[in-house]
């Protein structure tokens, strides 16, 4: 094999360092973009390009070329204020505002018996209060999903859906949604208690026992872990009757009357903690 000389060589179609030295941009993006961002890396980037291509017009060029390096757009701060900014605009859940143990029996072991507050009760207590601070919250056909673990007693004839780990398929209604500020709230009544069941033979039993708060705390943990919607969870608190022979009425009367200060006391915690989140602002 002779070796010859080249006549007429050939334009390389591979980039040569003169023409990163022209077009320092296209130099950036041919290095990862932490080392672009990096001051002092990319600057020894240039210089070592520069250095290894002589040449009196390029030499001129390089303090420019080196500074315009050094003055790659940082979009770090922009990225990380992106951040702060989805975190500040992500949804809010309320805690649950613990007035009442909201837990109960009935049947033949209840000596006290637990006295309710209905759905229209509860509706009435709750939007009552809160439109006298200017909070309005109309009514909604939305409804809320999400899988549990059962808990609750199925006296009602809800048909729920199950998956392989035994969980359930609960199905909430709003009770009320702010369409303005994506905010929702619910009231776990009896009634809601017993859609956490997996069966309708839990009711074989004569006793029957309730725990709103506890369905309460489990939908609150979804509504945060699923972000979709700012919400706060209300419960009947279940105050027990102490039960008077003498006077029945009286009793029940006082038992209900307290249930329903504890679920507006609810209501004021809530309202305290909404105000705080700067809701009526928006």
């Amino acid at each position: 094999m002779k070796i010859k000389a080249v006549k007429k060589a050939k334009s390389p179609e591979y980039p040569t360092i003169e023409h990163y030295v022209k077009n320092p941009q296209n130099f950036l993006k041919s290095i990862p973009k932490s080392w672009a961002k990096n001051k002092l890396l990319s600057g020894a980037l240039a210089t070592f390009v520069l250095c290894g291509f002589s040449g009196k017009d390029n030499a001129s060029k390089s303090d420019a070329t080196i500074e315009a390096i050094d003055k790659i757009p940082d979009n770090s701060n922009k990225d990380q204020h992106m951040k702060q900014e989805a975190v500040k605009d992500s949804v809010k859940v309320a805690p649950v505002f613990a007035h009442g143990d909201g837990s109960g029996a009935v049947g033949c072991v209840a000596v006290s018996a637990p006295v309710f507050i209905t759905e229209s009760e509860a509706k009435e207590i709750i939007t009552s209060a809160l439109k006298k601070e200017n909070i309005v919250f109309p009514d909604s056909v939305l409804s809320f999903s999400f899988m549990s673990l059962p808990f609750g007693n199925n006296c009602y004839g809800y048909s729920n859906e199950k998956n392989d780990t035994g969980e359930v398929k609960v199905k909430l209604k709003y009770d009320g949604y702010n369409e303005k500020n994506n905010f929702a709230f619910f009231y776990i009544s009896v009634d809601d208690y017993s859609r956490f069941s997996d069966s309708i033979q839990k009711c074989w039993s004569t006793v029957e026992s309730y725990n709103t708060k506890k369905a309460a705390e489990v939908l609150r943990e979804e509504l945060a872990e699923q972000q979709k919607v700012n919400a706060v969870v209300f419960y009947d608190p279940i105050v027990k009757e102490n039960w008077s022979r003498d006077n029945y009425e009286k009793s029940e009367n006082k038992a209900n009357e307290d249930a329903r200060a504890m679920l507006l006391k609810q209501v004021e915690d809530f309202i305290r903690w909404y105000k705080k989140q700067g809701f009526l602002k928006k």
